[in-house]
């Protein structure tokens, strides 16, 4: 497969602003404060105050970079520049496809709760362009079953753009150095964290979640 280009800046929207989604919101925040050229487009969220909170945490994060350059010391930092326009808010993942043609976005982040995964990215999958790349809040789906399922239909769909799961510990250097098929058993349980909000973001995890290493559409 041709690696599709990449743009001088990467435009997110993030589908699902509950804990989870908040906090990739925080990332990319962080990630363009250090000029990794990205920029968050879009939130979108049916329950208000989910989408409420993602809108104050990109506003907070601004705040807090005008604050910290208006007390650095003379000469210390370079005038922050301006802040991106606010990303666009929508209450459904249809108004946020469906908004401009082409979508506000090269990136789709799903975080939404994990029990609605498969259906999400189905629809995601058959409304989007296929160029469009996908980071899906883990676990990818609840059963192995719809796994491959969504990995069948992106094949199918001759689908360009990256489907992948966010499996980020596996890059940290504490778990890179884990031989891969060292037994499940030497790591201590993962405790459980409760809380609707937690729920509604896609955070809290169903049993031990997918065990089985599913392949990564557009990974070649």
């Amino acid at each position: 497969m041709v690696p599709l280009p990449t743009p001088a800046v990467v435009r997110y929207a993030i589908l699902g602003t509950g804990l989870m989604g908040v906090e990739h919101l925080r990332n990319l925040l962080a990630l363009a404060d250090d000029g990794a050229g990205v920029v968050v487009t879009a939130l979108a969220d049916p329950h208000p105050a989910s989408l409420g909170a993602a809108v104050d945490a990109w506003t907070d994060h601004y705040a807090a970079v005008a604050a910290a350059a208006a007390t650095a010391p003379n000469g210390d930092a370079a005038p922050p520049a301006a802040p991106p326009p606010p990303p666009a808010t929508f209450s459904s993942a249809a108004a946020l496809y469906t908004a401009a043609d082409p979508p506000l976005f090269d990136v789709l982040v799903v975080a939404t709760p994990n029990y609605t995964h498969a259906a999400v990215v189905a629809t995601a999958l058959a409304a989007l362009p296929p160029t469009t790349h996908m980071l899906v809040e883990k676990p990818l789906c609840t059963t192995v079953a719809d796994c491959r399922a969504l990995v069948a239909d992106a094949a199918a769909r001759q689908w360009q753009g990256v489907l992948w799961n966010a499996l980020e510990y596996r890059y940290m250097p504490a778990i890179a150095d884990v031989p891969v098929h060292q037994p499940r058993q030497a790591f201590l349980p993962k405790p459980r964290r409760e809380g609707a909000e937690r729920l509604r973001g896609g955070a809290a995890h169903v049993g031990d979640g997918v065990q089985e290493d599913m392949p990564q559409v557009g990974e070649q």
